[in-house]
């Protein structure tokens, strides 16, 4: 089996086998976000590329992140056009479809660079240790981490019907995080997500504790995010940014795949959550 309850990469062709070279993490970063602009105006590429003055392989490829454009100066002239009179933003982007291999996005407007990479990706597997991921936080998650300065101000949460393939394997401490009220919020939230086809596994302290897979503190994410049949990597923390590791050299996919062996089943895994949402103690409810 494969695909994201093994948290490995399906048989697609390789990234070299797209006419435009291999894809890099911050082109494909850039070209997501510049996607999402073009979508949100309804635009199709082909308009886009003529009020760009670029071909509609040079849109093509930019949005893509597969390589530098045919016109050296079209990526500047797309990004103007969808982003006139915003410099910092556009200095952002150009920056990151620049850089080759691993790339930490850390500028300002990283948390809506992400959220566009996740509103592309039709399948994500996603792994935490102290905090839920931000697209399956429900809104009492969202507003106490905000409330202490640990999320930025970027609405990233996935509606239910968001038709994506989802994996997600959380530590118990990240279940766990807040006042009751917050847990159990969190628990229904996440059980409404099963509901519509995720799969949601929690790894407990016992039998395994995977700090050495899942390190504690700064909130940090490990994702597996597929765009096109081209995945990218992911390691974000709660404010600080985002690490784009190249893909010949990132361990997030092994990470993953022990989440995978060491997480409690979708069927136990259910159950905490429903126990969690009925407002009872951790200690009575884990599988011994």
């Amino acid at each position: 089996m494969t695909g994201p309850y093994l948290a490995v990469p399906p048989a697609v062709p390789s990234v070299t086998d797209f006419t435009g070279g291999p894809a890099r993490p911050g082109a494909m970063v850039a070209g997501a976000y510049l996607r999402t602009l073009r979508q949100a105006r309804y635009r199709s590429p082909r308009d886009a590329a003529r009020a760009a003055w670029c071909t509609l392989r040079t849109l093509q490829l930019v949005e893509t992140g597969r390589t530098d454009p045919d016109d050296p100066e079209a990526l500047g002239r797309i990004v103007d056009h969808f982003l006139p009179g915003t410099d910092d933003i556009a200095g952002e982007l150009l920056a990151l479809a620049g850089t080759d291999g691993t790339v930490l996005d850390s500028t300002p407007h990283w948390a809506d660079r992400i959220a566009a990479v996740e509103e592309l990706a039709g399948t994500m597997v996603l792994a935490s240790s102290t905090t839920v991921p931000a697209p399956f936080r429900s809104p009492m998650y969202e507003a106490m981490l905000r409330e202490t300065g640990n999320a930025p101000h970027t609405a990233r949460a996935l509606p239910l019907t968001h038709g994506k393939s989802v994996a997600l394997y959380l530590h118990e401490d990240a279940v766990r995080h807040g006042p009751t009220a917050v847990v159990r919020d969190q628990a229904a939230h996440l059980i409404a997500h099963i509901h519509t086809g995720a799969t949601i596994r929690i790894i407990t302290h016992r039998p395994d504790h995977l700090t050495d897979y899942l390190p504690l503190g700064a909130g940090r994410v490990y994702g597996q995010l597929w765009l096109y049949p081209i995945p990218l990597y992911t390691e974000e923390t709660l404010t600080h940014g985002v690490h784009y590791p190249d893909r010949t050299s990132s361990t997030v996919s092994g990470r993953l795949e022990i989440c995978r062996t060491r997480a409690a089943s979708r069927t136990d895994s259910l159950g905490l959550l429903w126990a969690l949402a009925d407002g009872a103690e951790w200690a009575s409810v884990v599988p011994g």
